[in-house]
């Protein structure tokens, strides 16, 4: 018996489905170009950046199907737009055009990570986070140069063997530990300091198989943008 079948059974019907409503992020201005992402209502569900001429450039309409680009904002460097997808690819493309210039898978989808925050650009790199703590990941935060997309670092936010903070987790719970980097940070060129907030602790309703602090999540970073290497942290509830 389907969904509808068993409300039906009861006396009740579904609401009609709501009309689609757009749902905004900041727009990215580079030039005389804006560029605006996000759940918009837009043809074939494409992304489209429009200037002050009738102009269109647009992320291609069959990938962003097949990559469920719902994006929570984008990054622009010199001539080139970056954007991540829900099934984590990070993408970079003609700023001028839309064509894509590069195209680099940051995790397995599959696994249950997913991006939904921008990536971040600073200096000549191109900074993204993960999400998916309530399904098992293991929290990262990740660096890939502007110009090819190479990864130059990554920083585990729940520490392996052998690294400080590790002692925090029992067990193999770190291997599944969450700490995800969902929420795009910032950068303060004056210090040099990359800084970005973590997620909670896996599993997130029942911490008994994690006994300890559990490094680093709940916790604010401070990164060396050129490395990766942490600075100084602060964690705001151990243990969440």
């Amino acid at each position: 018996m389907t969904f509808e079948q068993q409300l039906s059974a009861l006396g009740l019907t579904l609401p009609p489905a709501p009309k689609p409503v757009a749902a905004y992020v900041p727009a990215v201005r580079s030039g005389n170009l804006v560029y605006i992402s996000g759940q918009l209502p837009m043809k074939d569900g494409q992304l489209m950046a429009t200037g002050p001429v009738p102009s269109v450039c647009s992320f291609e309409a069959a990938q962003a199907a097949a990559r469920q680009c719902v994006l929570n904002g984008l990054a622009v460097l010199g001539d080139t737009l970056y954007l991540a997808t829900y099934d984590c690819h990070l993408v970079a493309l003609d700023a001028n055009t839309g064509r894509e210039r590069w195209d680099i898978v940051v995790a397995d989808y599959k696994t249950g990570h997913s991006i939904t925050g921008a990536p971040l650009a600073v200096k000549d790199k191109i900074v993204v986070g993960i999400a998916g703590g309530e399904y098992g990941i293991r929290g990262f935060l990740d660096a890939y140069d502007a110009a090819t997309g190479k990864r130059a670092w990554r920083f585990w936010t729940v520490p392996g063997p052998g690294e400080p903070g590790h002692d925090t987790w029992t067990g193999d719970s770190w291997k599944t530990g969450g700490a995800p980097t969902w929420v795009t940070g910032t950068f303060d060129p004056a210090l040099n300091l990359l800084y970005w907030g973590t997620g909670n602790p896996g599993p997130d309703l029942d911490g008994s198989g994690r006994a300890g602090d559990n490094l680093y999540s709940c916790s604010l970073l401070a990164l060396d943008p050129d490395t990766g290497k942490l600075r100084w942290h602060f964690q705001h509830t151990p243990h969440d």
